[in-house]
Order: structure tokens, then C-alpha cells, then sequence
């Protein structure tokens, strides 16, 4: 994937009028990854039925929310980024990049989806290739799908798919 191209996807999903507030228009739909997302390299994450919503950090106390990518803007900008690591057992890690946060990564437990500090098998996501360039985010621990519902960021039996978005080459 032509990564200038996605830059400039990302850079339009997110409009900034000059006074520093959010653009009202919506983003347009970003272009997906082709062949899964590369480890080292940072993305915004996107439900493939709600582009314009970006999945982020919400708060000091680790919840996670999909929100307009109007919101994410300014100082909020990197609580919407998300860094992938590798893992040894075929999975990644998607580590937020918000800084307050000291860097934690998106969970899977019993109690929902979160950001959390640690290791092992909640924080392991196996990725499949969707339609049209998007990603289905699976749990090792839980075998849940990271799913965009009426009641939030969950965990459903269903695949789900996911635009990912590189956002800093």
C-alpha cells in the first residue's frame, strides 16, 4: 500500500478549522490495509460501517470508545493512534499511544474491552483478513471479535471488521 496515500487519508479524516476547533464534516471512508497491519508502525482503527469514527482511550481509567474523528483532535490526537507489536504466537498487541496512559494496551477480559498494563493472552489479537482492505480483531483469551455495538466498544461471538489506517509512516 502506497503509504503517502494513507497519510493523506488520515490526515483528511481529521479536519481542523484554523481557530483549533472541530471541523463538522464527516471524514471520508479511510483505505484499509491490504495485507494486515505491520508491526512497529502506528494506525487509526475504524469500524468498516462508521469511518469517520475512530476507536480510542477515553479516560485516565482505561475505558475505550469509537467516536466521531472530529473529537480526536489536538491534545486527544494520540489517544486514537495505536501501535502495533508483534508476538511470538502469530498475534499482535495494539498499544495506545496516548501518553498519560504510559502506553497500555487494548484488553479483552470478562469484564468488556479496555486499556491495561500487562502481558499474556488478553492482550493477544489475531487478525483476519476482511472485505474491502478491512481487519476482523479476534481475542486470544476471550475468542471474542473487538465489536462496535449500541452499547459500545465489546466483545461479540461475530467477526466485526475494522479499517486500519497507517497514520505515521
Amino acid at each position: 500500500m502506497n503509504r503517502r496515500i494513507a497519510a493523506v487519508a488520515c490526515a483528511a479524516a481529521l479536519t481542523v478549522t484554523a481557530a483549533g476547533t472541530a471541523s463538522a464534516a464527516p471524514a471520508p471512508a479511510p483505505v484499509g490495509v491490504t495485507a494486515g497491519p505491520t508491526p512497529g508502525q502506528t494506525y487509526v482503527i475504524a469500524p468498516q460501517n462508521a469511518p469517520d469514527k475512530w476507536l480510542g482511550d477515553n479516560d485516565y481509567f482505561g475505558s475505550v470508545v469509537c467516536q466521531a474523528s472530529r473529537l480526536w483532535y489536538g491534545s486527544r490526537h494520540d489517544n486514537a493512534v495505536w501501535q502495533v507489536t508483534g508476538n511470538n504466537d502469530g498475534t499482535i498487541s495494539l498499544v495506545n499511544m496516548d501518553a498519560e496512559q504510559n502506553r497500555q494496551s487494548l484488553a479483552s477480559t470478562g469484564t468488556g474491552i479496555h486499556i491495561d498494563e500487562g502481558q499474556g493472552d488478553e492482550f493477544h489479537w489475531y487478525v483476519t483478513a476482511g472485505p474491502g482492505g478491512t481487519v476482523a480483531l479476534q481475542n486470544k483469551r476471550t475468542r471474542q471479535f473487538l465489536t462496535l455495538a449500541a452499547a459500545g466498544v465489546v466483545g461479540a461471538a461475530q467477526a466485526f471488521h475494522w479499517y486500519m489506517v497507517n497514520q505515521r509512516p
